[in-house]
């Protein structure tokens, strides 16, 4: 009788011991589980509780490390708090975590095209990165998000801060066809300093919006015969005459092209200077970049000191969007650029406003390739005529 008492007495206090433990366990394992973990986050940002949101959606990450919906929600959480920066960062996470979530079989949740590119301008804008949000919101345009036309828009009427925001709102507004902030973007362009990348634009818009050919040509040579030897005026007038100059476009753009060259205070990096990974060609004047990888070159800067890069890359279609291009220098992502334009573009960008040092690593990384087999589109890119300035 004894025993028997005993052994239910034993039996009695573990089962309450259990039942005790069954709900924190459940809950701590609840945290976790997709339809859940979202649920305690909301409630936690609308209770402002950004603390417990962080370590909650960590915690998911941690455990499933392409979920993609806790890395929105992560993102949110940071600009619920104003850090939008650090909002940004995060879907740029999401964006170098996808290649090697669809190149390899892990569980991956919740990634959506539209919703990142969406999300990753809309961020950048509040964070003050004017010239990266005027790239990816072209994306986010092509990309098709069902917000992102009406917020697009609100950028283009609001006031012009700077010539970042300039330039960001006036490739903004090609793509929009909005010629009214258009010329706001270029005059503050003009006004702040930045009026070759005005002229460019301007001829840009001419071509393609306006479809005035003849007329960008006047604005690119009135533009160089004030500042005659800027290599992305140069590299603009150059892509115009092998578009629409014929035989004789082709002998002048030649000769554009030497002239520059030869001109003091700018270096050209060639092809021959870059290493590329598994996928691209070089080829004596092109990078060529047809699936997700990089080119890299090691250099020495001249003694001038340059502080610009300039160079003309052109992108395929496929998909619903053209490439997305990562440039590095000495290991830092320093812009995104959308290479929408499949004639060619000039990006001119300030690496270095001191000036740069002795030795650079330079690095350009093609991120989204894609290939459309019905059509047999293919995503690429190719990148030529590289100054330094």
């Amino acid at each position: 009788m004894k025993l028997r008492l005993a052994i239910f007495s034993i039996l009695f206090v573990g089962f309450w011991i259990a039942a005790l433990s069954i709900e924190p366990i459940a809950l701590r394992f609840s945290y976790l589980q997709v339809e859940n973990y979202a649920s305690i986050v909301r409630r936690a940002i609308a209770a402002k509780d950004y603390r417990r949101a962080e370590q909650v959606l960590r915690r998911r990450i941690d455990k499933v490390f392409y979920d993609f919906d806790a890395h929105y929600l992560l993102a949110e959480t940071y600009a619920a708090q104003g850090l939008y920066k650090e909002a940004a960062e995060t879907i740029r996470t999401v964006l170098s975590k996808v290649p090697a979530a669809r190149a390899n079989p892990v569980r991956s949740i919740g990634y959506d095209e539209p919703k990142t590119y969406y999300l990753l301008a809309r961020y950048l804008w509040l964070a003050g990165q004017y010239l990266d949000a005027g790239e990816i919101s072209r994306a986010a345009l092509d990309a098709g998000h069902p917000l992102v036309q009406g917020e697009m828009t609100t950028y283009l009427s609001g006031k012009v801060e700077n010539p970042s925001a300039a330039e960001a709102i006036a490739k903004l507004a090609m793509k929009l066809k909005a010629p009214e902030a258009f010329a706001q973007a270029f005059r503050v362009l003009k006004s702040g300093g930045e009026e070759a990348s005005a002229y460019r634009l301007l001829a840009e818009w001419m071509d393609r919006v306006r479809k005035m050919p003849v007329g960008a040509d006047m604005v690119l040579r009135a533009a160089r015969s004030l500042d005659p030897q800027n290599p992305s005026l140069v590299l603009a007038q150059f892509i115009w005459l092998n578009k629409y100059g014929g035989d004789a476009g082709t002998s002048e753009s030649k000769a554009l092209l030497e002239s520059l060259r030869s001109s003091p205070g700018i270096q050209e990096i060639g092809t021959g200077a870059f290493r590329v990974t598994e996928g691209q060609r070089i080829t004596p004047t092109t990078l060529v970049l047809g699936r997700n990888g990089r080119a890299t070159a090691k250099l020495a800067t001249s003694v001038f000191r340059p502080k610009r890069l300039t160079f003309v890359a052109s992108g395929t279609w496929a998909i619903g969007l053209y490439p997305i291009v990562l440039v590095r220098c000495n290991g830092k992502e320093v812009q995104r650029l959308y290479v929408d334009n499949p004639d060619g573009r000039v990006y001119d960008l300030e690496l270095w406003p001191q000036g740069a040092p002795k030795q650079i690593e330079l690095e350009f990384e093609f991120t989204n390739d894609a290939f459309e087999p019905y059509t047999r589109a293919d995503r690429n890119v190719q990148i030529k005529h590289l100054f330094l300035y």
